[in-house]
């Protein structure tokens, strides 16, 4: 039999994902093979795999969500020569033929006509215009996933960005045209979008690039207009509010992003990181940072370029409010990556990094906004072990606030967080620095009411004073039985009792992933 390799490639959320086919009908006429799984990452990684598998004949789904992306996946399979390809559209009628990128491809209405009719003949032709105008309107979800995605552009944090990926979000300035022909299918990620500069969105901005077949766009297209900005083909004005952190006034805006670029802003943080620890309370509520990933114990994002803004001239700047460049849009994505490395790396040497105290821990940003010093930056993290747990604090309670019902109508005033120099219930002792810098423990108060977060579900429980006491004691690496010896004397328990609600709450906050 003759081995049949299915590329089913459907959104979810504006996000593209694998749909799992039934092959039944086929499979006494061929040997089935999936595409595999882990090739969602640039369409030269998918083409690869796909060719790997050295199909006789390739049968790709044809959509109007994703019918960008399979024409970018054919020209990317046709220019490394000779394949067999066949398609499933549902949105045409009748069986016929396809001509693209020098290719005569056959395309079905169902699978069950490709399976009785693959060896027919026929004179229809099939237009790919009149697939590639069909796209649908965003659903709520896909325009929340959109902003998720936006919010990870400004921040830097990506999760699982521990991967080399390619560009996830690229964001190109006013009145700059992409030289699309020239662009490497490395370069960017399947689930990518670029970010457009312009006086005022318009569907016909969007439409103009999605009808490209020479080079077809399968990115997400957003149009950033000062304060607002429009996801996709949906003209709806997300208001984005960017402040320098110094310059932060209470606002309503949930998306209000605020910058640490010069002194000002780091005198101003400086202010924010020693009142927290003071009180376990955050100052500015409902925004995030621009470039938190700058301020966090996970590494330099530099050395996965997740994110890129692309100037007048097609170079490649990583981070905003940075002008370094490492190189051009055109390059290819490795050799992009290369130069990023090399760059942080000299940094690194340049500041003496791995003498450092606080070099365990520092993200050692290369890529710092134009107006900061890095003394400044390097002296700020070696002069402030609580910062890291007051960025974390302050990007998590900036999204648990506007989400969850616990906190609708009570004063924000009112929440109290536990940090390792102001514990809520236990009694202060001098930690391990080490402890201090890598810990996620969250536990707050709220009209009284003690709560912590569970990391494993994610959940946020709430729970008793003594269950807090007793994270915060081995949260600060106490030893168990001093935690027992405390716990008896604070809250009149006989030490048996005691020692046995310490190890059951140890167990818990181990299992919960709670510290």
């Amino acid at each position: 039999m003759k081995e049949l390799l299915v590329v089913n490639i459907g959104q979810a959320d504006g996000l593209f994902q694998f749909i799992k086919s039934d092959m039944e009908e086929l499979k006494d006429q061929y040997e089935i093979i999936n595409c595999p799984e882990d090739s969602l990452n640039s369409v030269d990684d998918l083409a690869e795999n796909i060719l790997d598998e050295n199909p006789e004949i390739i049968l790709i789904y044809l959509n109007q969500n994703n019918c960008n992306l399979v024409l970018a996946i054919l020209k990317r399979l046709f220019w490394e020569g000779n394949v067999s390809v066949s398609i499933i559209c549902e949105l045409i009628k009748d069986y016929g033929y396809m001509e693209l990128y020098n290719n005569r491809i056959k395309v079905f209405s169902s699978l069950k006509q490709f399976s009785k009719k693959y060896d027919l003949e026929s004179n229809n032709t099939i237009h790919i215009n009149t697939i590639i105008n069909t796209f649908s309107t965003p659903t709520e979800e896909h325009l929340t996933a959109m902003q998720n995605g936006f919010d990870m552009f400004l921040t830097g944090s990506y999760p699982g960005s521990n991967y080399i990926s390619s560009i996830k979000h690229m964001e190109i300035e006013k009145d700059v045209s992409l030289p699309f022909q020239e662009i490497s299918y490395d370069l960017m990620n399947i689930n990518n979008a670029l970010i457009f500069h312009v006086d005022k969105p318009s569907t016909q901005f969007w439409s103009n690039l999605k009808q490209e077949t020479d080079s077809p766009i399968f990115s997400h297209i957003h149009q950033w207009s000062d304060s607002h900005i429009s996801y996709d083909n949906k003209i709806n004005h997300a208001p984005i509010n960017r402040l320098k952190y110094s310059e932060y006034l209470e606002t309503d805006n949930p998306y209000t992003y605020l910058e640490i670029s010069d002194r000002e802003d780091i005198e101003a943080l400086i202010k924010d990181i020693e009142y927290f620890g003071k009180t376990g309370k955050l100052v500015k509520k409902n925004c995030r940072l621009v470039n938190s990933c700058s301020w966090s114990n996970q590494g330099c994002g530099l050395f996965k370029l997740s994110r890129c803004k692309i100037d007048s001239d097609f170079n490649v700047q990583p981070c905003p409010n940075c002008s370094t460049n490492i190189g051009k849009v055109t390059d290819e994505y490795f050799e992009i990556v290369k130069n990023a490395s090399m760059i942080s790396n000299r940094e690194r040497l340049k500041r003496n990094c791995t003498e450092c105290p606080v070099n365990h821990y520092c993200s050692k940003c290369a890529m710092l906004p134009d107006p900061l010093e890095t003394e400044l930056y390097c002296s700020t993290m070696r002069s402030y072990p609580l910062l890291l747990d007051y960025v974390f604090k302050f990007t998590l309670f900036s999204d648990m606030v506007r989400q969850n019902k616990i906190f609708a109508g009570i004063p924000m005033d009112q929440l109290e967080i536990s940090n390792l120099e102001h514990p809520l219930v236990f009694e202060y002792m001098e930690t391990n620095q080490d402890v201090k810098l890598t810990s996620i423990f969250t536990a707050f108060v709220l009209n009284k009411d003690y709560y912590v977060i569970s990391y494993k579900m994610p959940k946020i429980i709430r729970t008793e004073a003594r269950l807090v006491y007793i994270a915060e004691g081995y949260v600060r690496g106490v030893d168990a039985e001093i935690i027992v010896d405390k716990y008896s004397d604070k809250f009149h328990v006989p030490k048996d009792e005691a020692r046995e609600h310490v190890y059951e709450a140890l167990k818990i906050i181990k299992e919960g992933k709670i510290v």
